[in-house]
C-alpha cells in the first residue's frame, strides 16, 4: 500500500490520514505501507494498493483532489480494491487495456476483467484495425481471436 502526497501537504498529516482511512475500511492485513511526501509542482496526492497471487496482481487506487478529505480518498482506495477483490477477475480493470496488444499478438487468448470501461472497448477497436484480429467483450471477458 502506498499513501504519497505533496510536501506542501505535509503539516496537514495527508499521508497518515490516508493511511489510517485505508486500513479502517479494508479488513484485510496489509503488507509494507509507503508513507512518503514529494515535490511537487502542484499540491496532491495518491493511494494505491495491490494485493499478490500466484498467478497475478490486482490493484486500486484514489486520487486526491482539492475539496476531498484525506479520509476519502483512503477509504475509496479500500473500496476500489475490495471491488477488484470481490470481482474475482485476473486482471484489473486498468491493466487489462495493456494487456489487450499481447491478446492481439498471440490470436487466440481471452482474459476476465473486473469492469469493461469505454477505453477498453476503443482499445479493441484499435487493435483490430492494425492486426488481423476480432475481440469479443462479453460482461467482464475480454476475447481476441484470429479472424
Amino acid at each position: 500500500m502506498f499513501s504519497i502526497a505533496s510536501n506542501s501537504l505535509k503539516e496537514r498529516n495527508v499521508v497518515e490520514r490516508q493511511i489510517e482511512s485505508f486500513k479502517k475500511n479494508y479488513n484485510k492485513e496489509i503488507g509494507i505501507v509507503v508513507d512518503k511526501y514529494v515535490d511537487t509542482l502542484s499540491p496532491g496526492s495518491i493511494v494505491h494498493a495491490h494485493c499478490h497471487f500466484s498467478n497475478t496482481i490486482i490493484g486500486a487506487e484514489c486520487l486526491g483532489e482539492r475539496g476531498k478529505s484525506s479520509e476519502d480518498v483512503g477509504k475509496e482506495a479500500a473500496l476500489n480494491l475490495i471491488n477488484e477483490y470481490n470481482s474475482r477477475a485476473c486482471v484489473d480493470k486498468r491493466t487489462i487495456d495493456q494487456l489487450m496488444i499481447y491478446m492481439g499478438l498471440s490470436k487466440n487468448s481471452k482474459i476476465k476483467t473486473s469492469e469493461i470501461s469505454n477505453h477498453i472497448k476503443t482499445n479493441a477497436r484499435i487493435i483490430e484495425k492494425f492486426l488481423d484480429v476480432k475481440f469479443k467483450i462479453d460482461e467482464n471477458i475480454v476475447e481476441c481471436f484470429k479472424v
